[in-house]
């Protein structure tokens, strides 16, 4: 029975209006239903126009900052050296440390590639895996050679890293040199990669222990956690904004500050170890949220300076280093009154730069020139 029917008959038992007026305000619901759904109609036709321009004045924004982002090492009229490798693929992303009277960087070489700061790919015939190369200088940045990471006790002994480990950050810790990178396998489920952070060390360019840091959320992809080195102790900052700090404790991740499961947005991301600057100091560089651009990836950095407790003082502005699309920073020490940085280019070069310190001062407060010991060139 049609609801009319059941109207009907529920009125012929019950004091109603007549059959006249009953049909009568039926048919003006009927005709406010249509009106209604017009309009609702249009509204949609409304949302859906200004979804759109709302995304073109969004895309319009985004390319106005990315336009007016400046290149620090254009602006500075300083020129990059680029690290080479006799290797099938490109080597990007370094990482450096200086070591007794050597500077040494790490790149990566890795599977898939990249065209145009967008499209990645993979050659034909290869797979998923990644290679790590030593570029050795002495302290007056004179090359003296390559070496390939030895890390087959990683790959074989770590079911985390059977892909090898990507974009490692050097650092000395209780005398010893360390890195921190992501342990790269292949999800048995989908198919699709794992990453996890491991710590390394590393003796005559060979892995010779690991530490397997298991994501704190359970997540499927972890990286850019950032070393922090004071004296014999080793912090780790899994985010900055909330802060969220770990300090490895007999190989154990202890949490010191923060709630990993309230720092999940990672609006800012981590890059090198963190220079201790001064006593009560450090500084460092972190990247931003890759950004679609222009039809390209455009990763964006910024200086960032903490106080000894982990509070943020200051983050500077964003900048390229000497390009705009795809750089990654992963390597930050002193040389003399510089900071040497090094950091991949469009996930297919390593370079590294050397950028005077008051170039800096302007715009991170309160700091001036470095308090310790930096890298001196021989004669």
């Amino acid at each position: 029975m049609t609801l009319s029917g059941i109207w009907k008959r529920f009125r012929r038992r019950t004091f109603s209006p007549s059959e006249e007026t009953f049909d009568a305000q039926m048919q003006y619901l009927h005709a406010k239903f249509g009106q209604l759904s017009v309009q609702i109609q249009e509204l949609h036709s409304l949302h859906s126009q200004l979804s759109v321009k709302l995304e073109q004045v969004g895309r319009s924004a985004l390319a106005a900052a990315i336009d007016a982002t400046p290149i620090l090492l254009q602006d500075l009229h300083i020129s990059p050296t680029y690290l080479n490798a006799d290797l099938p693929n490109p080597i990007l992303n370094a990482g450096v440390v200086q070591k007794g009277s050597e500077i040494i960087f790490i790149s990566r070489s890795s599977t898939p590639l990249v065209r145009d700061d967008h499209r990645y790919f993979f050659p034909e015939g290869q797979k998923r895996d990644t290679v790590n190369i030593f570029h050795r200088f002495d302290l007056g940045l004179r090359f003296k050679g390559n070496i390939l990471l030895d890390d087959s006790v990683l790959k074989t002994k770590s079911s985390k890293a059977t892909c090898g480990i990507q974009d490692i950050r050097l650092f000395i810790w209780c005398d010893a040199l360390w890195g921190i990178g992501a342990g790269v396998r292949i999800s048995a489920h989908d198919g699709e990669p794992i990453r996890e952070q491991i710590l390394i060390k590393i003796d005559d360019y060979k892995v010779i222990d690991f530490i397997e840091l298991a994501s704190p959320v359970q997540a499927r992809v972890e990286k850019n956690w950032t070393p922090i080195v004071r004296g014999d102790r080793l912090f780790l900052i899994y985010n900055y904004v909330p802060m969220v700090v770990f300090e490895l404790v007999d190989r154990r991740l202890v949490l010191v500050r923060g709630n990993p499961l309230d720092a999940q947005a990672f609006v800012i991301r981590g890059g090198p170890p963190l220079l201790e600057w001064d006593e009560n100091t450090y500084v460092g560089i972190i990247h931003h949220p890759s950004q679609i651009c222009h039809s390209k990836q455009h990763y964006t950095h910024s200086f960032i300076s903490l106080s000894d407790k982990f509070d943020v003082l200051e983050i500077t502005p964003p900048f390229f280093f000497q390009r705009k699309g795809i750089e990654f920073a992963c390597g930050l020490i002193r040389y003399q009154d510089k900071l040497l940085i090094s950091y991949g280019v469009s996930d297919r070069a390593s370079a590294f730069a050397l950028v005077p310190v008051e170039a800096i001062t302007p715009t991170v407060v309160g700091i001036g020139a470095p308090n310790q010991h930096a890298a001196e060139p021989r004669g």
